[in-house]
């Protein structure tokens, strides 16, 4: 199955960026890199919410499931994950509403010039 940017995922082990251990936990996949096969660019979801403008809610009118919990996008906490690190389905997607609220708060992050750069001659 090929995913796309906007689902929620399983994770098999999602690594903690302070600590040398990893934890199954869904995740959203936020972007795919087009020059690297089944790789994935997944920000982690979390039940538990953080004190920063980056810990999105995932309210019940941004995402096409169920959850069991109150959970929370941490648009800033992200990795690279290959394609065999995950579910072979997704858990469910973001709705509209919501693809559009965290690409917003993606693009605060990660900013992106708004017009195409010239590559010079090397």
């Amino acid at each position: 199955m090929d995913f796309r940017v906007g689902q929620i995922v399983g994770i098999k082990k999602f690594p903690y960026s302070d600590k040398e251990e990893e934890k199954a936990r869904p995740g959203l996949i936020i972007a795919i890199p087009s020059e690297v096969k089944n790789t994935y660019v997944v920000a982690q979801i979390t039940t538990k919410p953080k004190d920063d403008p980056y810990c999105i809610p995932l309210d019940e009118d941004m995402v096409l499931m169920s959850l069991r919990e109150k959970s929370y996008v941490r648009c800033q906490i992200v990795f690279t994950c290959k394609k065999s690190m995950m579910s072979d389905m997704p858990y469910g997607s973001l709705t509209t509403k919501g693809e559009i609220k965290i690409r917003q708060v993606l693009q605060s992050i990660f900013p992106l010039p708004s017009q195409k750069v010239e590559q010079e001659d090397v």
